[in-house]
């Protein structure tokens, strides 16, 4: 099963023809909104999605057919790490 997906905004939402591909195997999605969140994550990790505004539209295609269109949000869990500097 081939599994690409567009984001909305890097595409004309008419011709979304700038699209990445899940590769196979990652296809373990549960639901469709996890297959949603797996696209983003794959977006944010290979395909500079860290420089996105989110939340992202994201339209996800399996064997060329669109099965669906999904906001997708980023969660943002800063962590803090200190060094002693002078004690």
């Amino acid at each position: 099963m081939t599994i690409e997906y567009a984001v909305i905004g890097k595409n004309n939402s008419d011709d979304l023809t700038d699209r990445y591909a899940l590769k196979n195997d990652t296809l373990n999605a549960s639901s469709l909104k996890h297959l949603a969140e797996m696209c983003a994550k794959d977006y944010n990790d290979h395909h500079d999605g860290w420089g996105a505004y989110w939340p992202i539209d994201i339209v996800i295609f399996s064997e060329g057919r669109s099965i669906g269109v999904f906001r997708v949000e980023q969660e943002y869990n800063p962590t803090f790490t200190a060094s002693c500097q002078k004690g």
